[in-house]
C-alpha cells in the first residue's frame, strides 16, 4: 500500500444531496486523558469538606481554563487566505478551520456524599490545517502544569496524533476524479473542506501518496450516531463513479480534461453501461 500511485478513501459526505464533492483538507487530531488525583481513599464529606483537595472539582476548573486558554494558533488555516480553486463549495470556514477543544467524558467519584480521590476527563482536540499535534500538545502541558492545585497529581496520557491533511487538487489524478463524478452525477463536483480526521489519510499524505477523499454520505446519514444510515441511491451512484473512475486512472489520459476522449469504443461503452 505504501508503493502506491494514488490512494482512493471514501468515507466523506456531500454538500447536498446531488452535488457531489471531493474534499481536500480534514483537521488534524490530538485524543487526551486527563488525571488527576492525590494520595488515599475517598474522604467522608462532611468531615473532610472544604479541606481536602477534590480532584474532581479541580479538574472541572481546569478543563475550563484549558478551554479559554489554549486559544487559536498563530499561523491556522483560519488565518490564512483562502485557496480558491474552481467549483468550492461555500461552506462556513470559521468552526471546521480552527482548534477546537472537545470534552468527551468525565469520571470522578462513587458516593453522593464522598470526596473522590481521584477524577479523569478525555479530551478529543481537533486541530487546524497549520497546527501540528506535538505543538498542541506542548501547549496543553504547559498551561496545565502552572494550574494544578496543591496536594493533587496531574497524569496526561497522549492517545492519538494525527496532524491535519490537506490534498493538492492539482494532482492529474484529480482530473480523473472530478470526469467520474461529472459524468455520474451530471453536475460539476466541488472541492470543500471537512471537520473530520481520517488518520490513515495524514499517514499516507505523510508518505507522499496523493489522497482523493470522495464520499457520497450525507447530512442524514447521522454519522457515528446510534441510527447511522446510507441511502441506496448514494450506494448506487458511488459504485458507477468508483467504475469510472478506475477505469479513467488506468486509462493513461488522466491529465485530459475528459479521459473518454482517447477511449476505445468498448470501454467507453463499458463505463457508460447506466444511463
Amino acid at each position: 500500500m505504501l508503493d502506491a500511485d494514488v490512494a482512493i478513501i471514501s468515507d466523506t459526505t456531500m454538500p447536498e444531496p446531488d452535488v457531489p464533492s471531493i474534499v481536500i483538507g480534514l483537521r488534524g487530531a490530538l485524543g487526551v486523558q486527563l488525571t488527576l488525583s492525590r494520595p488515599g481513599p475517598d474522604l467522608h464529606a462532611g468531615h473532610f469538606g472544604g479541606a481536602a483537595p477534590n480532584p474532581l472539582q479541580a479538574l472541572c476548573s481546569l478543563l475550563g481554563d484549558l478551554a479559554t486558554s489554549i486559544g487559536e494558533p498563530k499561523g491556522s488555516l483560519g488565518e490564512e487566505p483562502a485557496r480558491q480553486f474552481p467549483h468550492t463549495h461555500p461552506r462556513p470556514r470559521s468552526y471546521i478551520e480552527r482548534t477546537a477543544i472537545i470534552l468527551t467524558r468525565v469520571v470522578g467519584g462513587g458516593s453522593g456524599s464522598a470526596i473522590p480521590a481521584r477524577a479523569s476527563a478525555d479530551l478529543d482536540i481537533r486541530l487546524g490545517s497549520s497546527q501540528h499535534p506535538d505543538v498542541a500538545e506542548r501547549m496543553i502541558r504547559r498551561d496545565l502544569a502552572i494550574s494544578i492545585p496543591p496536594g493533587l497529581e496531574l497524569q496526561i496520557n497522549v492517545q492519538n496524533r494525527v496532524p491535519p491533511f490537506t490534498a493538492d487538487p492539482d494532482h492529474p489524478a484529480f482530473r480523473a476524479a472530478r470526469w467520474a463524478l461529472r459524468r455520474t452525477f451530471r453536475t460539476h463536483p466541488v472541492f470543500m473542506r471537512s471537520g473530520g480526521t481520517i488518520p490513515v489519510a495524514s499517514l499516507l499524505s505523510e508518505r507522499g501518496i496523493p489522497v482523493m477523499l470522495i464520499g457520497f454520505g450525507s447530512r442524514e446519514d447521522a454519522i457515528h450516531g446510534p441510527n447511522e444510515s446510507f441511502s441506496l441511491s448514494s450506494l448506487a451512484r458511488g459504485t458507477d463513479c468508483a467504475i469510472r473512475l478506475l477505469w479513467a486512472l488506468g486509462s493513461h489520459t488522466v491529465g485530459a480534461e475528459d479521459p473518454t476522449s482517447a477511449a476505445p469504443a468498448r470501454a467507453h461503452a463499458n463505463v457508460h453501461r447506466r444511463p
